[in-house]
């Protein structure tokens, strides 16, 4: 047992004994590969910064240009053309040079039951888009298949039960965070969120969690999850997940400073990023499932949708949420900095 788990036991989850939230990454032992990566991680990242910036810049003038041109359908095909192809390149600045990306099967299905390889065409406009969430590089990725209208869930006492803001990339990017700062004023119902996705072209996505966890086990789904099956007519749901393979740096940004993780990102060689769909006939059916232990059928399906994203990703559920990361942020900053951030 490390001593970072020694010190923040406190928040492990007490059902699996699993720690979602510690930072997690790999030691090199030997003196001399520790310097040569080091030295190797400071000339990649000398070279990558001024093109990460670089590029920032270009995508922030074409966000203003499709918005200068009002058209939707105008805007999407700007966002398509020139947008999606840069935010690859911000990926491949990152490391991330292949991204895998395929229809996981689930046990007892054939594959010949399931469609080809997923593409941007099966994720239709006002469609919903549920994923996990580790870092903002799936934000990225996200953005440079599908050019969606991303949500944030407000916790904490603002929140609002079932209601999400509505955010461009750049906002969902600086709202991954170890505490979210998401301002009610701006929040409104799933299914005005889709209806403003719909009007854009574009499909919405949903980060089911609420915050990023370090990939090794998936965080209770908030409200809004549960409001997609409550909605009439139920809205067309796909579902994608994320994990990254990694050996030294855990590319997952839990806690600690987001430039200080971009930094190390770009001293690395390369990152791995895995993506896997689930086929549309493997996401449970609305309205389908017999309630849960008396509860109604969307905490049902709900729930059904975020195990069958736990076993698409080959992790266990925790029920360890949003609330105790908050609390694990705070004492991982007294931790390291000594100073008490505020809680939204």
């Amino acid at each position: 047992v490390s001593m970072v788990q020694e010190k923040f036991r406190r928040f492990e989850d007490r059902g699996t004994g699993l720690m979602p939230f510690e930072p997690l990454s790999g030691k090199i032992r030997n003196p001399l590969l520790r310097f040569f990566r080091a030295i190797l991680g400071l000339v990649l990242i000398l070279v990558r910064l001024p093109l990460f910036l670089l590029i920032s810049t270009m995508l922030l003038l074409v966000q203003l240009l499709a918005a200068l041109l009002i058209i939707p359908p105008l805007q999407r095909l700007v966002l398509r053309l020139l947008h999606a192809p840069l935010v690859r390149l911000l990926l491949l600045v990152l490391g991330f040079w292949w991204i895998s990306s395929y229809y996981h099967h689930l046990p007892g299905r054939r594959k010949s039951e399931t469609p080809g390889w997923p593409t941007g065409s099966n994720v239709s406009r006002g469609s919903v888009l549920v994923s996990n969430h580790l870092s903002y590089v799936e934000l990225l990725y996200l953005s440079f298949r599908f050019s969606p209208v991303f949500t944030g869930i407000i916790v904490g006492k603002d929140e609002l039960a079932g209601s999400v803001v509505p955010l461009g990339l750049l906002g969902a990017v600086a709202n991954t965070r170890p505490v979210s700062s998401l301002n009610p004023k701006n929040a409104v119902s799933v299914e005005a969120a889709i209806k403003r996705a719909r009007g854009a072209w574009a499909p919405l996505v949903l980060l089911a969690e609420g915050t990023t966890g370090n990939g090794i086990a998936l965080l209770p789904f908030r409200s809004p999850v549960t409001e997609l099956s409550r909605l009439t007519p139920a809205p067309e749901v796909n579902a994608v997940t994320f994990r990254y393979g990694w050996k030294f740096m855990n590319p997952s940004y839990v806690v600690g400073s987001r430039f200080g993780h971009l930094l190390r990102l770009m001293a690395q060689v390369y990152n791995v990023l895995e993506v896997r769909h689930l086929p549309p006939r493997d996401i449970p059916k609305m309205g389908a499932l017999p309630p849960d232990n008396g509860e109604d059928k969307a905490l049902g399906w709900a729930e059904q949708l975020r195990r069958t994203m736990a076993s698409t990703l080959g992790v266990k559920c925790v029920e360890t949420g949003v609330e105790v990361k908050q609390e694990f942020a705070a004492a991982w900053d007294t931790e390291r900095w000594g100073v008490t951030k505020k809680k939204a």
